[in-house]
């Protein structure tokens, strides 16, 4: 366990806000390789420790893995609409995290600060 990585609390509360039911095309899907929860974790590591994707310790899901959800999320708005949604101001509240504007890899994520 590192301290970047979620306490239960703070991952109860944020747990429902990363798995919205997906509809259309892609509502289904092969269940998850990875938790969800490890990944999470493993960006938050990169996030607080400043490294490399590809220098993640072995004890998280393969960098690719964590690297491509990152990817998805980014690309698909989520951060973004989580914050327009008042939703990430109630798990922020719940969770004591400060939202703010962090640089990965010159992209711009939302993470909380005072995980």
């Amino acid at each position: 366990m590192y301290p970047s990585d979620l306490r239960d609390v703070q991952w109860n509360k944020l747990e429902p806000l990363l798995k919205e039911r997906r509809v259309g095309r892609h509502a289904g899907g092969r269940p998850r390789k990875y938790e969800l929860r490890r990944v999470v974790d493993a960006m938050l590591y990169v996030v607080k420790s400043g490294c490399q994707w590809r220098r993640l310790p072995g004890n998280f899901p393969p960098w690719q893995s964590v690297y491509q959800q990152f990817r998805t999320w980014r690309d698909a708005g989520t951060s973004a609409r989580r914050c327009r949604s008042g939703r990430a101001r109630y798990a922020s509240a719940c969770c004591n995290v400060d939202l703010h504007i962090q640089s990965i890899d010159t992209r711009i994520l939302v993470l909380g600060h005072s995980l």
